[in-house]
């Protein structure tokens, strides 16, 4: 991947956690959308992470993360998130609308790029994205990109497979 900030989030993802809770961990967002080979107008700066409910305590327990609430939604309330206390754009959460992470973890994909990585697939992002209530208006217009993007990604995919 030429991504290079993408590298870079990877790899402190990488060393703050161990290869046990990595395999509860999930890339999710825009970064998994650009790890799915879908074209996006605008490249990832921050990386967000489905982890399980065991491991996102288990990292909160550590001195690497600081404890932040994140709005869900307009009107949702909100959803902690843990941040690397070194200012890292990485996002570490337990929840996110519509998708579960059991289902999440399902059919995520083991990244070639990055061993040891698991990438959310094109189906949940989809579901994730449809579902968002943004209330920043330049980030709501992303989603819709992104969801067509994936849609015509799997729409192509399909039409590979059906001949």
């Amino acid at each position: 991947m030429s991504n290079n900030i993408v590298e870079k989030l990877i790899e402190k993802l990488i060393e703050l956690t161990s290869v046990a809770q990595r395999r509860e961990l999930i890339v999710f967002g825009s970064t998994a959308i650009v790890l799915n080979k879908v074209p996006r107008d605008k490249a990832p700066d921050d990386l967000d992470v489905y982890a399980s409910k065991a491991v996102l305590e288990a990292l909160k327990a550590t001195d690497k993360f600081e404890v932040h609430r994140n709005p869900k939604g307009e009107g949702d309330g909100y959803v902690t998130a843990l941040k690397p206390k070194d200012g890292t754009k990485i996002e570490i959460l337990d929840e996110f609308p519509s998708v579960g992470f059991t289902e999440v973890q399902a059919t995520a994909w083991q990244s070639p790029e990055y061993p040891g990585v698991l990438v959310g697939s094109i189906p949940l992002l989809l579901a994730w994205k449809r579902n968002q209530k943004r209330i920043d208006p330049v980030k709501a217009e992303q989603d819709k990109k992104d969801i067509a993007a994936m849609e015509a990604a799997l729409l192509a995919a399909s039409h590979n497979v059906d001949g």
